[in-house]
């Protein structure tokens, strides 16, 4: 099944096991799954690596999870 308002395929499992639910949860989840649908076809066309890098660099910066940012060097001076 295709998402008109995002142009990708959502999936949707029901059954006694997934019952089919329409909660705003459910909505921000299945948002959140068609955004990452969408950055991973755009990373798909990037070839070059040190670009992928940068990206993943780019995103961790702005999580704040950078291991530059957070790594601590034992032997600086104060």
């Amino acid at each position: 099944m295709d998402c008109p308002a995002f142009g990708s395929s959502v999936t949707i499992g029901v059954g006694p096991e997934r019952p089919l639910s329409t909660s705003l949860r459910d909505a921000g989840a299945i948002e959140r799954a068609a955004l990452v649908d969408e950055i991973t076809d755009e990373l798909s066309t990037i070839d070059n690596v040190e670009t992928l890098e940068e990206t993943l660099a780019a995103i961790r910066q702005q999580r704040g999870t950078d291991p530059a940012m957070t790594d601590t060097d034992d032997d600086a001076t104060e």
